[in-house]
């Protein structure tokens, strides 16, 4: 008996093995538009963290070891960190963990409070001017290393424009409440000059004068006088 050939002209029989390969159905409709946008949005985040992580820049923020002097600076610093900028806080040992407490990089530099005199000072100036001193000291190694783009300094911190100026890089003024008196002036930039290197006090203080200044006082309640810095 002679047995039909089923090799040429017969319907070809399914794969039944393990690696059959099937069909994946490929979704329609609504589902299809809400995958599609998801796919959009995922790109989009994507190319806008790429494009923050390019404009990142490193900020280094200084102050007193004040609780009334770093308090004000933390809603910048927190909001610089946030858009994915490189932040330090430098400052006393004894204020810098109200700067990590939210989250922000520190520097423990300079004097404390107490060791600066605390509460009982003959003269505040006097007081900036030492503890400023101290700060710079520990603040030039670390920042020509880390290479910070800009300094954003309280406007009693005399270490900040000092440090800048000697890595060549913009300072920030920042306010605390009114701006401070015009009389003060020659006070204040005659620290900053005995703070700075010799032969480079008239560029550093020109340069402090110059630097833009973050006003966080009302004008009605700013005092009506001759500012000390003109890009307000």
């Amino acid at each position: 008996m002679k047995h039909k050939d089923r090799g040429v002209g017969c319907r070809p029989q399914p794969d039944r093995g393990p690696h059959r390969q099937r069909m994946q159905r490929v979704p329609s409709g609504p589902r299809a538009v809400a995958n599609i946008q998801d796919d959009a949005a995922t790109r989009s985040q994507t190319a806008q963290r790429c494009k923050t992580r390019s404009l990142a820049v490193r900020i280094l923020f200084v102050c007193n070891p004040l609780h009334g002097h770093v308090n004000p600076m933390l809603p910048l610093a927190r909001a610089a960190h946030n858009a994915g900028h490189a932040v330090v806080v430098a400052t006393g040992a004894d204020i810098a963990p109200l700067a990590q407490r939210d989250g922000l990089n520190t520097w423990s530099v300079g004097m404390t409070h107490a060791q600066a005199g605390g509460d009982n000072q003959a003269s505040w100036i006097d007081y900036f001017e030492a503890s400023a001193r101290a700060r710079i000291a520990h603040l030039a190694p670390r920042c020509a290393a880390w290479r910070p783009d800009m300094v954003i300094h309280e406007e009693t911190e005399l270490a900040g424009p000092v440090v800048a100026a000697s890595i060549g890089v913009r300072s920030v003024v920042h306010g605390l409440g009114p701006m401070l008196a015009v009389r003060l002036l020659p006070w204040v930039a005659a620290a900053i000059e005995r703070l700075a290197p010799r032969g480079s006090a008239t560029e550093v203080v020109e340069a402090w004068r110059a630097a833009s200044y973050l006003h966080l006082c009302p004008p009605g309640v700013a005092p009506a006088e001759e500012p000390i810095w003109r890009d307000v």
